[in-house]
């Protein structure tokens, strides 16, 4: 589920050296927060750490940000190429809106505070506004919706809720990463849960190439159903579901007859 609010990444750029960006702590070797102007180090790392809790911050990119706080309000820049913002101006700044309103919420406590666009060296180019409250109701829900999330890799995550815990869900996105549905190419979500003790794997479907070939596409999902139910859940009960892209269902996919399951160990 991987929404409008991260499509800003492409565009950003790294920052050019220069002395004046503040003192700065790091967060992991490819990712720094600056700070300066009543600001404490202890804000800063907090804020770096939500950004790489959230997923900004990570392991293979380059990138700053800068935190300074101007009468009372607290201000947090973000580096952006230009020419990729203006491309796609509304896209860009509705995510940089969300993440005006995780910061805030989630960093500062609800204190006043601003995004701002920059050039590669913190000069401004954009600031960025707040969501409306119909749009913060709405990015809620979805994330309701979807519940927690575990990454596999760079392109595969796995969202978990009701019952299920953290490892469970990275069981089964290792698993899924082993068998190659999850890959290095392809973006792909799927979803765990329980209900009533069977554990329920949703797929993201494409509605139009399941309907054209509807009995393979289940067939193959049925298979996907005895590998998950005997290898990430111990033969416990187990339910796959294929589903839109907010997870709201489909289609149900069954389970092999026996004499199917022994044609398909037999071709191991």
């Amino acid at each position: 589920m991987r929404k409008f609010f991260l499509l800003f990444i492409a565009g950003l750029v790294l920052l050019t050296a220069c002395d004046n960006y503040g003192d700065k702590v790091q967060i992991n070797p490819k990712s720094e927060v600056y700070y300066k102007e009543g600001v404490s180090e202890a804000e800063a790392k907090n804020l770096g750490d939500f950004l790489l809790k959230k997923e900004y911050f990570n392991a293979t990119d380059e990138r700053s940000a800068q935190l300074t706080k101007v009468n009372g309000e607290y201000v947090v820049k973000f580096v952006i190429d230009e020419e990729k913002l203006n491309q796609d101006k509304d896209n860009v700044l509705s995510g940089f809106k969300v993440w005006h309103m995780w910061i805030q919420d989630n960093v500062f406590n609800g204190a006043k505070t601003k995004l701002v666009l920059t050039d590669d060296q913190f000069k401004d180019v954009q600031q960025v506004g707040e969501l409306s409250a119909e749009e913060k109701t709405e990015i809620n829900q979805q994330q309701n919706n979807y519940g927690n999330k575990v990454l596999i890799n760079a392109k595969s995550e796995v969202y978990y809720k009701e019952g299920v815990s953290e490892a469970e869900a990275k069981k089964l996105g290792d698993f899924l990463l082993k068998k190659e549905y999850f890959n290095t190419t392809e973006e792909r979500s799927t979803q765990l849960m329980k209900e009533n003790d069977v554990y329920v794997v949703k797929f993201v479907i494409n509605e139009e190439k399941l309907n054209q070939d509807k009995d393979n596409v289940l067939l193959g999902f049925k298979v996907w159903h005895m590998w998950i139910q005997d290898n990430v859940f111990n033969g416990a009960k187990t339910k796959l579901l294929l589903t839109d892209d907010q997870f709201k269902d489909v289609q149900q996919v069954g389970e092999l007859t026996a004499e199917e399951k022994t044609e398909i160990n037999k071709q191991k």
